[in-house]
């Protein structure tokens, strides 16, 4: 059966670009129909995002800013596995700085006080009663030497320690006690009494090794006077493991 004329595309002006477009294209379709409707979307496409960027782009030197911002994304895209691996890089960086800092800050803490190789001779020192004299712990004995404050939580908390370990040790060491004031110090003595002499360091220039503003502490000097040994702190933990290893006792631990 014969077909009637073909239906009319489109109703538009007959001197309209689209009209000849169509009549160009669609009704007559050449062969390379494909390249041309690809090459014309292109176009169109690359002629809207210039317009878009242009509107967003104020200025030459705003457009060159979202270049470079384009170009940096694309770079960190394109390598997200170095940009990741240097980041955790830097954070770990920056927390062994950090931990550096503080440990170096604790060691500095832990490293004040009487120091070994220190002598503890000809050191100005009053008795609770306020009768001045002077420490000499050259007398020929080792001697253990404990610091401490009356006003210092953790020195009463490792008084039986301290009391323990005179009791038993009593026979091969001597001990004496120096309190870092004399403020009080005989009240002290009175409530909470030890079993060896104790004075206070009469204020003053001390000698650069001997530093009292750690409490408490505890060492051992030999004979000629010279501290050998040094316990920083209250003997608890690894401190009190290392005292009973180096007295061959057992200590009670803190109150």
């Amino acid at each position: 059966m014969p077909h009637g004329p073909a239906a009319p595309i489109t109703r538009v002006n007959a001197n309209s670009g689209e009209h000849c477009f169509l009549q160009k294209h669609i009704v007559n379709p050449p062969t390379d129909w494909r390249r041309i409707i690809v090459a014309r979307v292109r176009n169109d496409l690359k002629r809207r995002l210039l317009s878009g960027r242009l509107e967003w782009a104020k200025s030459e030197s705003s457009e060159r800013e979202y270049l470079d911002m384009t170009s940096l994304l694309l770079l960190v895209k394109r390598n997200y596995g170095v940009v990741a691996l240097t980041s955790v890089l830097c954070i770990s960086l920056g927390m062994n700085v950090t931990l550096a800092e503080r440990f170096r800050s604790s060691r500095a803490v832990h490293e004040a006080g009487i120091r070994v190789g220190a002598k503890i001779i000809g050191l100005a020192v009053e008795d609770p009663t306020g009768v001045l004299s002077s420490m000499r712990l050259d007398s020929g004995r080792r001697t253990v030497l404990y610091v401490f404050s009356p006003t210092c939580g953790w020195c009463k908390r490792n008084l039986n320690n301290i009391r323990a370990l005179a009791q038993r040790q009593s026979t091969d060491l001597g001990f004496v006690g120096l309190s870092t004031t004399s403020n009080k110090l005989k009240e002290y003595l009175s409530a909470t009494p030890m079993p060896f002499p104790v004075y206070a360091a009469k204020g003053g220039k001390l000698p650069k090794d001997i530093d009292l503003s750690s409490t408490p502490q505890m060492m051992v000097v030999d004979p000629k006077g010279v501290v050998e040994k040094v316990w920083q702190g209250a003997l608890q933990g690894e401190h009190q493991a290392e005292a009973e290893k180096y007295f061959h006792i057992k200590l009670p631990g803190l109150s």
